[in-house]
């Protein structure tokens, strides 16, 4: 879980009961998962709990959680295409927590939700590179491994332009 206050709140997220952010579910056919997410805090706060798959909204509540009174959110969502799913809370300030996603395959299909996504990230790393390139703002801190790097930097772009290509010729 990303969080934006430090340890004062939680986002437990569950699908089907036990699989949680990180994990993989490999799906045949177009099923039905739940998802249960469980909002708790160490003090009194109030927002609203997101799920979210492949960037879209899918669930959402308005709650306040305080201890020992946590804000449940629980739905149930049709899978028809490898995704994945993550939950965020919410508040008037923005993003305040999310939760690492759930993969789920479909028929072992890759996820390609977005190829605006993918694009994203190549800019980003084109923006790392050129930073770390001799000559950039933070070539100074890779004093001994910038050839291994930029090749990591090189080979994660390569992945992302490839998703970018695969996601839109899914549309």
């Amino acid at each position: 879980v990303v969080s934006t206050n430090g340890h004062a709140e939680f986002l437990d997220l569950k699908i089907n009961g036990g699989y949680g952010p990180g994990d993989e579910i490999k799906l045949r056919g177009r099923k039905s998962v739940e998802i249960d997410v469980i909002w708790t805090a160490d003090r009194i706060l109030t927002g609203q709990v997101e799920i979210i798959c492949n960037g879209k909204i899918i669930g959402k509540l308005d709650g306040t959680a305080s201890p020992g009174e946590p804000v449940s959110l629980k739905i149930r969502h049709k899978i028809g295409e490898s995704s994945w799913i993550s939950a965020r809370r919410m508040d008037n300030s923005g993003h305040r927590l999310q939760t690492s996603p759930v993969y789920i395959t479909l028929n072992d299909a890759p996820v390609r939700a977005s190829a605006e996504d993918a694009r994203y990230f190549v800019k980003w790393i084109d923006n790392i590179l050129f930073n770390i390139a001799t000559g950039g703002s933070w070539n100074q801190y890779f004093s001994h491994d910038l050839d291994s790097v930029r090749k990591r930097y090189l080979t994660a772009r390569d992945i992302y332009e490839k998703i970018a290509v695969e996601a839109s010729k899914k549309k």
